[in-house]
């Protein structure tokens, strides 16, 4: 899921979304958690300067042994601080990354709080395992499986001491626990709610401002380019062939008699008769840059880059065929019982701009429309 991230977000599903969301939110805090937990470690550590009427038992070798995992345990915690500062986790391995320092993270203060269950200092084992839950659930709510993994293996802690370790195991220090899970469980759940009600705003306001994008770059009829869009593109197309040196060319497209058609069909079939042109200009273009564009009334207009005129003329004829085939009846026309196309083709030379480029093309469109229309002429 990971390679969602990689995905134009504008696209996403809603539930890609989250799923990248999540991955946001563990980055920006992936930080302040293992600074969470380098703090406790350095507080039990450090936990005779703050108790020193507390002594660890007799026994050097627990002793030994818990200073020896507090010191491992320290250099892991910043190891994962090194890793994530100062080298590029790629992004499908990010989540995965963050699935074993969740979980060791656990496993860690699982050790720790194990060990200290034999010392002066096992009161404190539910106040330490508390406030490194709440720290866990600050900044691991967006997922709820990185969060388990934080702290199901504390959470076990907490039931084990309760029911093996406590001295006065009492109703009130039971309520405790009770009211403690009980409030993490409700604030968790609070939390990702406010989480999501975040990300589906923010995918409704993406989903608004792409259908706005969509409807100012749109001609409502035919749903194609629509003027000013085509123009900004071919003012880019223009400006990237002038880098590359590659070819570029254009064709323009104009209904024959198409007054005399909406005369004796009505408007509503020539709006018809446009849609369904539109379609047959989609299907003769072949490549995913190539761009139709409605230019006018009953003009249209094709923008090719990477393709020189012949290449382009190739694709008016292919035009003319698809037309040819859709049959539209227009018995006013002088050339044709359907409706036919006359088109003209520029091919764009360096230092020519885009609106000397149109004119070239609207020159052999109207060498076209002179020389009996239906068909294809290429400018000089």
């Amino acid at each position: 899921m990971i390679e969602l991230i990689h995905k134009n977000a504008q696209h996403l599903t809603l539930r890609d979304r989250l799923k990248v969301a999540e991955i946001r939110a563990l980055k920006m805090n992936v930080g302040w958690l293992l600074s969470v937990q380098i703090a406790f470690v350095l507080f039990v550590f450090c936990r005779d300067y703050f108790y020193v009427s507390h002594q660890m038992p007799a026994d050097p070798a627990l002793s030994t042994l818990l200073e020896t995992a507090l010191v491992v345990i320290m250099a892991i915690l910043c190891g994962y601080v090194a890793v994530l500062r100062f080298t590029r986790v790629l992004e499908k391995q990010f989540e995965n990354v963050m699935l074993v320092i969740t979980l060791s993270i656990g496993v860690m203060w699982c050790i720790i709080l194990s060990l200290l269950f034999y010392s002066d200092f096992s009161h404190l084992i539910f106040a330490i395992s508390t406030l490194l839950m709440l720290s866990s659930l600050i900044a691991l709510y967006p997922s709820s499986r990185h969060l388990f993994f934080a702290t199901t293996p504390i959470w076990a802690i907490i039931v084990v001491h309760a029911m093996f370790f406590s001295k006065t195991l009492s109703l009130v220090y039971l309520a405790g626990y009770l009211v403690f899970a009980v409030l993490f469980e409700t604030g968790r759940r609070l939390l990702r709610r406010w989480f999501v009600l975040a990300v589906t705003r923010e995918h409704q306001n993406v989903r608004l401002a792409n259908k706005l994008t969509l409807m100012s770059q749109q001609d409502p009829l035919t749903a194609l380019a629509n003027r000013r869009h085509f123009d900004r593109e071919l003012q880019q197309a223009i400006a990237r062939a002038t880098t590359t040196g590659h070819p570029l060319s254009i064709i323009l497209i104009d209904v024959d008699y198409f007054k005399k058609y909406n005369d004796r069909y009505g408007h509503q079939a020539g709006d018809a008769c446009l849609i369904q042109l539109a379609k047959r200009f989609q299907q003769a273009v072949r490549c995913a840059q190539d761009l139709v564009g409605r230019y006018g009334g009953e003009e249209f207009i094709i923008l090719l880059p990477d393709q020189d005129k012949y290449a382009a003329e190739r694709v008016a004829e292919r035009l003319k065929d698809l037309v040819f085939t859709l049959a539209l009846p227009h018995d006013q026309s002088d050339v044709s019982p359907y409706v036919s196309l006359s088109q003209g083709i520029a091919q764009w030379q360096n230092g020519v701009d885009a609106k000397t480029l149109i004119e070239n093309a609207d020159q052999a469109l109207y060498l076209a429309k002179q020389q009996g229309r239906n068909t294809v002429r290429l400018a000089p």
